[in-house]
């Protein structure tokens, strides 16, 4: 990059918020991918919320061959998601930007530090300390979080090692990245009527997802058949969408042991 930041990824500020255009961030991150997948796979796999970390803002037609208009999506990000887009990339460009979206965003918060109207003294003493300590926290727990988003970092990298070119898990990887063994995760999936039962369904159903959760895009089934050719396997797969939805649901249900603590001097708090 020999462009600043500044001018590749410019941040806009609306309010008191800071917001970055999707596309000049997908842009400026070189990826090799196009920017409709990547946002939607992006967006999907950090859990960001419309309306309060994104905005979604249909544009004008963009001719995109011959005459047939296809229309523009456009998506704005707040600063904290694109922080976090930028460090997914795990690529020193990525960590490059999303230092500087730091440095952007501490320069904006200092600038806003305006002390109040002293008119009424006591008063306004008070709501500045008020307003200090809400914004001393407030860093606080970003902090906090930036790091617990650095110390999963390798964990989504296994997951991604991990994933097969389907993009979803077999059984036993999936096992591995909940923190138990596979047989154990099958005949927990069968207890809870996920996966079907040779003894409820037949032997050529047997763990084969209810349909339900193939709805729901929590599994996929590949089929392959025999080496004899008369007949067909049925082979359950996790998806992403699906994994995370097991490790919540075996979490509630204490099955699975609590993610670690957070490291001495990582910016927990007490």
């Amino acid at each position: 990059m020999t462009e600043p930041l500044s001018d590749l990824v410019p941040i806009h500020q609306e309010g008191d918020q800071l917001w970055v255009d999707a596309r000049t961030l997908h842009a400026s991150l070189q990826v090799g991918r196009d920017f409709s997948n990547w946002i939607r796979g992006r967006l999907e796999e950090s859990g960001a919320t419309e309306g309060e970390e994104f905005v979604v803002l249909d544009g004008s037609p963009v001719l995109a061959s011959g005459f047939n208009p296809t229309p523009r999506r456009d998506y704005w990000l707040s600063i904290d998601l694109s922080k976090e887009l930028a460090m997914l990339e795990r690529s020193p460009t990525g960590k490059k930007i999303r230092r500087y979206f730091i440095e952007a965003e501490k320069r904006y918060r200092q600038q806003v530090l305006a002390l109040p109207n002293f008119s009424d003294p006591v008063a306004a003493a008070r709501a500045w300390a008020n307003e200090m300590e809400g914004k001393r926290q407030a860093l606080a727990a970003q902090a906090q979080a930036e790091e617990q988003v650095a110390l999963l970092a390798p964990k989504a990298e296994q997951f991604q090692a991990l994933m097969a070119t389907e993009g979803s898990y077999s059984v036993s990887d999936a096992a591995k990245l909940l923190g138990t063994g596979e047989r154990r995760l099958f005949q927990l999936l069968r207890d809870r009527q996920i996966l079907m039962d040779a003894n409820r369904s037949g032997a050529e159903h047997h763990n084969i997802p209810y349909q339900k959760y193939l709805d729901a895009g929590y599994f996929d089934v590949i089929t392959r058949p025999r080496p004899d050719g008369k007949a067909v396997t049925y082979t359950p797969r996790i998806t992403p969408k699906g994994l995370a939805w097991l490790d919540r649901k075996m979490r509630e249900e204490k099955l699975l042991p609590m993610p670690p603590a957070l490291p001495p001097g990582s910016g927990a708090q007490a």
